[in-house]
């Protein structure tokens, strides 16, 4: 019923535990919040389905909170996607990219669960990014795309193959003074281009529910929402 969520809990120092399943019912929200409790665990997390309204309100009934709304969406087909308007140079991470890399992670995902949940502390959540991003730079991905300006990275996309023909787009970032300018549409360009030049007809990605420009990009480059699911978390310390 509880899987121990063992690299989260080393990284925030905490014992962090995702409640498993995608239905909830109160018996089975009570035996869960019992579990965490015995166990001594500090935070619980839960994922369901929007439209699953008895989940919800079980949830909600034993204690859980709302803290995002996690939007999946996928694209099929290689058809090319332009970036009209956009300056930016984009080329294949660099060693010497990580510092710039891990700067812009530190403050393009500041609205995340962790970061909206206050019982994270924030310089702790936007670590947590600065961290993935940096791994996936070392071997975490499969490719990882940076867009550039005067010679300085602003933005990074990181790419997964998956099984079956569906990628999947990891993190994607762009630095805040060059949001609005094109970097980001030129950045999910190329990672459509080299998924495709790979033989990945389809492409997945995970953004928030609030992030609407994300959702808007996404849009125009021909995704369509698939999944739509609400994270909860519930303290026991």
């Amino acid at each position: 019923m509880l899987t121990l969520l063992e690299w989260d809990s080393a990284f925030f120092g905490l014992r962090l535990a995702r409640v498993a399943g995608s239905a909830l019912d109160a018996h089975a929200a009570a035996e869960a919040v019992a579990a965490g409790r015995k166990q001594r665990l500090d935070c619980l997390s839960l994922l369901l389905p929007a439209a699953d309204g008895p989940s919800i309100a079980a949830a909600q009934a034993a204690g859980f909170c709302l803290v995002d709304l996690r939007v999946t969406m996928e694209r099929s087909g290689t058809a090319p996607v332009s970036a009209p308007g956009s300056t930016a140079a984009i080329r294949v991470q660099r060693p010497d990219d990580v510092p710039a890399l891990e700067t812009i992670a530190g403050e393009a995902h500041r609205n995340t669960r962790f970061s909206r949940d206050p019982r994270f502390p924030a310089e702790r959540a936007a670590d947590l990014y600065r961290t993935w991003i940096r791994q996936e730079c070392g071997g975490g991905a499969d490719q990882v795309l940076v867009s550039e300006e005067d010679g300085a990275p602003t933005g990074y996309v990181s790419c997964h193959l998956g099984a079956g023909g569906l990628a999947r787009i990891g993190l994607f970032g762009v630095r805040s003074d060059q949001r609005g300018r094109g970097a980001g549409g030129a950045l999910l360009a190329a990672a459509l281009g080299w998924f495709g030049r790979a033989g990945h007809a389809g492409v997945s990605v995970v953004t928030q529910g609030h992030g609407l420009a994300a959702q808007r990009l996404y849009q125009r480059a021909g995704f369509l929402t698939s999944r739509v699911e609400l994270w909860f978390h519930l303290w026991l310390t």
